[in-house]
């Protein structure tokens, strides 16, 4: 959504905030947006805890899935879900509502979150690459 402000420059709003008439703060909008936002984040963040929590412990039971590989894969999975716990709410919380109604601490907190885990998912992503390739180079060597 885009207004005009007092200079004339264009403001991008976020879709769940719009500025006081009487002042130049951001408040909170309930709107059907808003509701649908919510409700997928909501969906996401439950679906990523459950399907990870699966992957822990499928590998954590079975026997057989105790390789070197799967447990590359079971820590991607616990990053997963410190994912889904830890930013997902914080997303949901302070994303939608934006964090200009929120400054300070508890934004730093989602965005270190955030920044944290994604790079452990993207790293656990490299090394079970990594291993595949060793894998694949060192099987057909033999």
């Amino acid at each position: 959504m885009e207004t005009l402000n007092r200079t004339g420059a264009v403001d991008y709003l976020h879709p769940c905030n719009e500025v006081g008439r009487f002042s130049s703060s951001l408040q909170n909008v309930s709107s059907k947006l808003c509701v649908l936002l919510y409700i997928f984040l909501a969906v996401a963040a439950v679906v990523t805890v459950c399907g990870n929590l699966l992957i822990i412990v499928s590998v954590g039971y079975f026997t057989q899935l105790h390789t070197p590989t799967n447990s590359l894969i079971v820590s991607l999975a616990a990053t997963d879900l410190l994912v889904g716990v830890l930013v997902f709410p914080f997303s949901m919380a302070f994303s939608l509502s934006s964090c200009l109604l929120h400054e300070g601490l508890i934004c730093q907190v989602r965005d270190t979150f955030d920044i944290s885990l994604s790079t452990c998912s993207i790293l656990n992503l490299c090394c079970i690459a990594l291993s595949q390739d060793f894998i694949l180079i060192f099987n057909n060597v033999q």
